[in-house]
């Protein structure tokens, strides 16, 4: 429990450094990417990293097929759902479709 708890502290810490540095930006200037952009990412890494740490019971050989295998369909599930209602119209209307599309799909991941 305490390393998953730890990861949350952390990935808190890197939201407030990403909205610390993203208000900084809004007083002087407003760039598509910028640095707050890592640390948003890296929260959101740190999120999942840290349900993942979260002590469970012992699995056997199928269980631990089985948990893989559900975690990748709502894995694939939601990246799929995401791409068609957020990152392929986004991506359609801007004039830069990869960063536009790369982006949306960071943060509009279903782990946040």
């Amino acid at each position: 429990m305490r390393k998953a708890l730890g990861l949350f502290i952390w990935s808190y810490l890197a939201t407030l450094a990403g909205n610390l540095i993203s208000l900084w930006y809004s007083f002087h200037e407003s760039p598509v990417v910028s640095w707050a952009d890592v640390f948003y990412l890296a929260s959101t890494g740190l999120v999942m990293a840290a349900l993942l740490s979260f002590p469970m019971v012992r699995l056997t050989r199928l269980e631990r097929w089985k948990l893989g295998l559900d975690g990748a369909i709502v894995l694939i599930g939601g990246a799929v759902a995401i791409w068609y209602f957020t990152v392929r119209p986004t991506a359609s209307a801007e004039s830069d479709p990869l960063v536009t599309a790369v982006l949306g799909f960071a943060y509009r991941s279903p782990v946040c």
